[in-house]
């Protein structure tokens, strides 16, 4: 349970409205009921998998009107077969904090942020012998941490953190221009 939740429930009787037992998925319109006042409440958030998706109605592709709920639903839809591909790899991610038509940036490296549930760090040698962390993906969780962040891409390394100097995974990363049929593409691959 999340903080938010744990501190409501030293408040509140808490009645939520779960799925059956095993459902993974606990929707945004979770509701409480007080004991003042019985009132409903909302609590803000979505929980995936354990994980905490602050403001899921947050709209990250304007074009589509695709939400944060609704990438995180997918990743968490998706994890199962994304998993073998990315969990302990080294990665880079795209984040966009204010959408996909916004500044959005490249990011490789901890930066000091809070290791979350699913997330491993390895501190690397750089090029100029200085020392810097990298991190990558262990558990579904991670993938769902990351997206909280509003991560949308995943860029993984071709090898695993235990045998770095022997990648076993080469990926081609096809970005066409965006006149280029499908058909075109295809050919390519």
């Amino acid at each position: 349970r999340s903080m938010a939740m744990n501190a409501a429930a030293e408040e509140e009787e808490t009645e939520e409205e779960n799925e059956p037992k095993g459902k993974k998925d606990v929707d945004t319109a979770q509701k409480t009921k007080t004991k003042k006042s019985g009132a409903d409440k909302i609590l803000d958030g979505l929980i995936l998998s354990g994980v905490t998706i602050t403001s899921p109605e947050m709209v990250l592709y304007e074009e589509t009107g695709i939400t944060k709920g609704e990438v995180a639903r997918y990743y968490e839809e998706i994890s199962k077969r994304m998993l073998p591909h990315l969990k302990n790899r080294i990665i880079s991610e795209v984040r966009c904090p204010k959408g996909i038509d916004n500044a959005c940036f490249y990011k490789k490296h901890p930066a000091g942020e809070k290791k979350a549930d699913g997330v491993g760090v390895l501190p690397l040698a750089e090029s100029d012998g200085e020392m810097a962390d990298y991190y990558y993906i262990t558990a579904r969780e991670g993938i769902l941490s990351e997206v909280q962040m509003n991560t949308l891409e995943f860029h993984t390394w071709g090898s695993r953190v235990d045998t770095l100097e022997q990648p076993d995974m080469m990926v081609f990363d096809l970005d066409p221009d965006e006149g280029m049929d499908l058909d075109r593409v295809r050919q390519g691959v």
